[in-house]
């Protein structure tokens, strides 16, 4: 391990030539071992571990994973040869040969990274600087292109942003429906999800107490029988749902230029669509807004659009209403059968 002479050590009149060149000798290597001191050096991961040589790499390691394996893990980084403070910055040697560095693996030579997160590397472009700090390897700073994101092609609703805390000074993690919420002021949030399939219904619980309005966005719903009504139905407690005193009105209008009215002022269900096809391309899309109100019971619209089983391409606007109670909670469903498919989202609105 090359080790930096004592402060005066090299300008004191007592030292000898043969003193001299082991300092200046241990100087030259410190710098060989700086970021940028050469031109860098390949490491190969032996059982978890590389071992920088002393006196050589430049600061800047090329990883590749043992006996060129497709992939290969990084568990610690051998501190023979490395001083306290010492900074090195590690890449991939072949994008081709994928490495992971293990975050926190333990033992002597460990890596802490940032976001606690172990890295994989997607190309020979990312770089990762690590600071030796006692037995561990601290992340300082890390660099990642924007072709390593490219998968990174939808977010789900668990996935963590990173975001600054300017009034806390530190990185934060949050979820995108927080985000949403965050930057929206509250006014609007993500607050249910329903893509099940082979399921009976799909339920969802409004939050009355901090939003006023909710919209359910319903995207591919389908039947897994033909030409089946498409029901919505409430309930107050999310176990028994309400099947008496609902009244609605729906409007149809077909690519045939054909319409149809239906309504009802006392029925077991909100009818909002019928004759729903379940073959690939008739299933129904649209938005259905709910406001429940304490006093005031619920209050539903919708629009939605598809093709029947009929081969027919429609628009539906309806409306309905119960009296009865504020209910909390709201059940989309088939008359008969169950749900084959469908990517169904609840959105909460303050008003």
């Amino acid at each position: 391990m090359s080790t930096l002479p004592a402060a005066g050590y090299i300008e004191n009149a007592a030292r000898t030539n043969a003193e001299m060149k082991v300092a200046l000798e241990a100087l030259r290597d410190i710098m060989a071992e700086a970021v940028g001191g050469e031109a860098g050096a390949e490491l190969t991961i032996a059982s978890g571990a590389v071992t920088p040589a002393e006196g050589v790499g430049g600061g800047i390691f090329r990883l590749d994973t043992e006996g060129n394996a497709a992939t290969d893990t990084l568990d610690t980084i051998t501190q023979t040869n490395t001083r306290d403070g010492q900074v090195i910055a590690l890449r991939a040697e072949n994008a081709s040969r994928v490495v992971t560095l293990n975050h926190a693996a333990g033992g002597a030579g460990q890596m802490l990274l940032y976001d606690a997160t172990d890295f994989v590397y997607a190309s020979t472009s990312a770089v990762i600087f690590l600071r030796r700090s006692g037995t561990d390897w601290v992340e300082l700073h890390r660099f990642v292109p924007t072709e390593d994101l490219t998968a990174l092609t939808t977010i789900a609703t668990d996935d963590l942003i990173e975001i600054w805390d300017e009034s806390a000074s530190t990185v934060k993690k949050i979820t995108p429906p927080n985000l949403i919420t965050a930057a929206l002021g509250g006014a609007c949030a993500l607050l249910e999800t329903e893509n099940g399939s082979a399921v009976a219904t799909y339920d969802f619980a409004l939050d009355l107490t901090n939003y006023a309005r909710h919209v359910i966005h319903i995207d591919r719903l389908k039947p897994a029988t033909d030409g089946v009504e498409c029901w919505g139905r409430l309930s107050a407690d999310g176990v028994t749902y309400v099947t008496t005193s609902y009244r609605w009105s729906r409007h149809n209008l077909t690519d045939a230029a054909s319409e149809g009215l239906a309504g009802s002022t006392s029925d077991a269900k909100f009818l909002m669509a019928n004759a729903v096809g379940n073959v690939d391309g008739e299933q129904i899309s649209g938005t259905i807004e709910i406001a429940s109100v304490t006093g005031m019971g619920v209050r539903v619209s919708w629009r939605l659009s598809g093709e029947n089983a009929a081969g027919s391409y429609y628009m539906i606007n309806g409306m309905g209403v119960h009296a009865a109670a504020a209910y909390a909670y709201f059940r989309l469903m088939f008359s008969s059968g169950n749900i084959a498919s469908g990517a169904v989202r609840m959105y909460a609105f303050k008003v």
